[in-house]
């Protein structure tokens, strides 16, 4: 568990290093990849889908006070089946 909080706070160190040097595309792929991780851990079930997991914990942790909505997601496998 010790290596989980070590990891955890390197990815909150490093995101906050692009923000400060404005580095906004690294930083959003960082915090993605930071929800991803959490969805993940929260889930009890852990053959669930990615997708399934991150709109979970947004929704639980993120949209919480209900003033905030979904307004924009964009499925990546119907991007890979475009190509």
């Amino acid at each position: 568990m010790k290596n989980l909080y070590i990891n955890i706070g390197q990815l909150i160190a490093a995101t906050r290093m692009c923000l400060k040097k404005e580095q906004y595309l690294p930083a959003l792929i960082l915090i993605y990849s930071g929800i991803d991780i959490a969805g993940w851990l929260d889930s009890d079930n852990p053959d669930a889908k990615i997708k399934d997991t991150f709109i979970s914990w947004v929704d639980r942790y993120v949209l919480v006070s209900k003033q905030l909505e979904w307004r924009f997601y964009v499925d990546i496998s119907d991007s890979e089946q475009r190509r």
